[in-house]
């Protein structure tokens, strides 16, 4: 056994340009976790727009200045409870999944990798901002560019996945 292996440790080290991702699984691990949880995240804000009826009258709505209303509005709805809880926490969870995988993939020193990790991410982040604006304004154009977000980010995290199963 030790013969067997004695070849790839006289190769030296992976380059850090080539192969990489290969000997790091939480990559794929991250990326696939953050397909599940924009699935999810879509599935629970279909719940929301069909069954959840947001009051008129809530902490942050209608604020002057947006980020105001965010910093109120979205401890409101994960008070709230329900889908819309799940909904605001799970976002939450995803921007933060995003960051990490945008870290990770740097690390990795692979251009279209950070690339398209960095705009899964910018989708993330920007899916999120239009979910808290609409429920601080309430236009429908929020709920719509949440929607395309979702799927720029979604499409930008299948790339990677099958970025990394190519390696």
């Amino acid at each position: 056994m030790a013969d067997a292996e004695a070849p790839r440790a006289a190769a030296g080290p992976v380059p850090a340009g080539r192969g990489a991702a290969a000997i790091d699984p939480r990559l794929r691990g991250e990326v696939v976790g953050m397909i599940v949880g924009l699935l999810l995240q879509y599935s629970a804000g279909m719940v929301v727009n069909l069954f959840v009826t947001i009051p008129p009258r809530h902490p942050g709505r209608g604020a002057a200045d947006f980020f105001a209303g965010v910093a109120q509005v979205v401890p409101w709805a994960i008070r709230h409870g329900g889908a819309l809880a799940i909904h605001a926490s799970l976002g939450l969870l995803l921007v933060l999944n995003a960051l990490l995988i945008v870290g990770r993939a740097l690390r990795l020193h692979r251009t279209g990798l950070g690339w398209l990790a960095g705009v899964g991410a910018l989708g993330v982040v920007g899916a999120g901002f239009n979910g808290a604006s609409f429920l601080v304004y309430d236009r429908d154009q929020n709920s719509l560019i949440m929607a395309l977000l979702f799927a720029v980010a979604l499409l930008c995290y299948i790339l990677c996945l099958t970025r990394l199963a190519s390696r």
